[in-house]
């Protein structure tokens, strides 16, 4: 089995542990478009994050219940959700459920401002622990954070049983390790075609 590498920017020490996008979603905002798709820039928002993530990452996978439409990312792994509709956790488990590495950086397929020092840093704390959470100012940001692919499958029990299947909810039964971050811009979503031409006139 493959087994994805971090490279990290200062010390260049290797971690067991993949990436993973989540570009699922049903995008109502966007008329049903895929958001990961979008153009920022004269780029898709999923290039804006591969450029940040190919540096990083020995393994890339992209969690969509939609992989025709990627057929121009040949370079990387596709895999649809194990559970369909059932939301980012679903996402978070297909990737868990794919992977071979230890741990996955997941990140939602909308968040086109990576900063590799960020990653850095979340990966500095994972250890043995359950996951590595941001929090910002808005909050906690689970859709940017580092999970214990161990989580596999207390994360399906959980989307079995569970009426409430907000990540947050799950993350409130595992324990994890959150990590104050002081940047905001690396948390923003596109959600809207209104927010893409904000960002596309900034």
């Amino acid at each position: 089995m493959f087994s994805g590498t971090y490279n990290q920017s200062e010390n260049k020490n290797t971690i067991n542990i993949s990436a993973a996008i989540l570009a699922g979603g049903r995008n109502k905002r966007f008329g049903g478009s895929i958001k990961s798709l979008e153009k920022l820039k004269d780029k898709f928002i999923l290039s804006h994050q591969l450029d940040v993530l190919r540096v990083k990452f020995d393994e890339i996978l992209l969690i969509t219940n939609q992989p025709e439409s990627f057929k121009d990312f040949r370079e990387i792994k596709k895999y649809p959700d194990v559970f369909p509709y059932k939301g980012p956790l679903a996402g978070i488990h297909s990737a868990m459920y794919h992977s071979s590495s230890g741990f996955i950086f997941i990140v939602a397929g909308d968040m086109p401002f990576l900063k590799g020092t960020a990653i850095d840093k979340l990966v500095n704390f994972c250890g043995h622990r359950n996951a590595v959470i941001p929090v910002s100012k808005n909050g906690t940001e689970p859709l940017h954070g580092i999970y214990n692919r161990k989580l596999l499958q207390p994360l399906e029990s959980f989307i079995k049983n569970s009426q409430d299947l907000s990540v947050q909810s799950f993350l409130d039964h595992i324990e994890p390790y959150y990590v104050k971050v002081t940047e905001y811009k690396i948390f923003i979503n596109i959600n809207s075609p209104q927010e893409l031409k904000k960002y596309e006139e900034d």
